[in-house]
């Protein structure tokens, strides 16, 4: 929630020059004037109107922050309840499929051997009438 009211900016408009102004709204929360980029007078953030702007942005930003941790508590609890169905291992069972798979292994590559290390059998002679 420190974040939004960090990063998010309130847009306040200028009454001298009409421009519009982004302060971030926990600097406009804690300050009470603002010097416009553009003609370089001072607004009041006290007054009515710009106080009304920060005031709704802050709301805003309070609905936005509940709904984002709703939604967190919400897939929380569904990775929960995945972890719950399923069922747990045994650390022998690892061990054991383990040894199982290195036994598969080698049987495989006792198998598998190529053409070129088989030995070479002479073809047989045919006898002669």
């Amino acid at each position: 929630m420190a974040k939004l009211l960090k990063d998010t900016p309130v847009y306040v408009s200028c009454p001298h020059c009409g421009k519009v102004q982004h302060p971030r709204l926990k600097w406009a929360k804690n300050h009470k004037s603002l010097k416009c980029r553009h003609c370089g007078k001072n607004l009041d953030l006290r007054e009515k109107q710009a106080q009304s702007l920060i005031e709704r942005t802050l709301k805003a930003v309070q609905a936005f922050g509940q709904a984002l941790e709703s939604l967190h508590a919400e897939a929380k609890k569904a990775g929960k309840a995945v972890k719950a169905k399923k069922p747990k291992k045994s650390k022998g069972k690892k061990k054991a499929a383990k040894k199982t798979k290195a036994k598969k292994a080698s049987k495989r590559a006792k198998r598998a051997k190529p053409v070129s290390m088989m030995p070479v059998e002479a073809p047989p002679t045919q006898p002669s009438p």
